[in-house]
């Protein structure tokens, strides 16, 4: 691997980890009576939006953190590779 293509790597690396990372810290947030809680947290999903919906749906049916931790690990690798082509592709220009 190039050095060109590991600092994308890692580059794309961080993004998604912060973005998505922010997203789910926001949909545990979100319950009154969950084990945090941020007063915020609407504010958090609706910057995380695109990364955090179907995590939301899945918060607002039943609070249930396994499977919201589930969803958001696929969230995030799906999230990374699309940031990563992205990456890739403005630096071939």
């Amino acid at each position: 691997m190039s050095l060109i293509n590991k600092n994308i790597f890692l580059k794309s690396l961080l993004i998604s980890l912060l973005y998505v990372g922010f997203g789910t810290f926001s949909l545990i947030a979100m319950s009154p009576l969950g084990p945090i809680y941020w007063e915020w947290s609407s504010l958090g999903l609706l910057i995380t939006f695109p990364v955090s919906f179907i995590g939301f749906s899945v918060m607002y049916m039943e609070d249930n953190y396994v499977l919201l931790l589930m969803i958001q690990t696929g969230v995030f690798f799906i999230f990374w590779a699309i940031v990563y082509l992205i990456l890739i592709k403005k630096a071939g220009k």
